[in-house]
């Protein structure tokens, strides 16, 4: 009987043992998993959130108006890589319509838009104002010309007037020289006509 118990006393001890080394095997696998799934998460987390925020700053930069930026370089089959696939096509379609509207502000309204889809309200907008903006330069061009032919019109028929003006003044410098040619005979046929007289006179004194 002294037997059986010392053998319960010590089959107790070791079950008491054998539960806490157990227990703090469990203890421990679940702290490391804790710290694993901490770290994990952390990896995770820094693995989503550092890309998203060089899309950010990309974004930012675009709509300040800056486009003189490089192409996200994100690899991988993730929903993340999609996204800076997606923004980098983004991108470059808006870096070609700046190009473009670049372009008719130096004065070439020949070029147009690229497309990216049939929905792109953008690249309508441009080509709306780009034929606008010919129709206008088409106005200006016909003004221009009609402003040079009445240009033209005036300038001959000045011309016109200066020669008949020129004309008018040789025929008044004519008639001037006229005048003073009959004046001088009328002032010689005065003389003559006393000389006749006073002639007169004296041979009826002397008859």
């Amino acid at each position: 009987q002294e037997i059986n118990l010392a053998l319960a006393e010590s089959a107790e001890i070791n079950a008491g043992e054998a539960y806490q080394s157990t227990l703090i095997t469990l203890l421990v696998a679940i702290g490391a998993g804790l710290v694993i799934s901490i770290v994990l998460a952390l990896l995770i987390t820094r693995s989503i959130t550092r890309p998203l925020r060089v899309v950010s700053a990309t974004a930012v930069e675009i709509s300040k108006g800056n486009f003189a930026i490089d192409d996200l370089d994100l690899k991988g089959r993730d929903e993340l890589a999609r996204l800076a696939t997606e923004f980098n096509t983004m991108t470059n379609s808006l870096k070609e319509k700046a190009q473009v509207i670049k372009m008719m502000a130096s004065g070439d309204f020949t070029v147009s838009a690229a497309r990216s889809s049939d929905v792109d309200g953008l690249a309508d907008s441009l080509e709306e104002m780009n034929e606008a903006l010919n129709e206008v330069l088409g106005s200006v061009r016909i003004a221009v010309d009609q402003v040079t032919s009445g240009s033209t019109q005036i300038s001959q028929s000045s011309q016109t007037l200066s020669q008949g003006a020129s004309e008018q003044a040789s025929s008044l410098e004519e008639i001037t020289s006229s005048l003073a040619e009959i004046s001088g005979q009328s002032n010689r046929n005065a003389e003559n006509a006393v000389e006749a007289s006073s002639l007169a006179k004296k041979a009826v004194e002397n008859a």
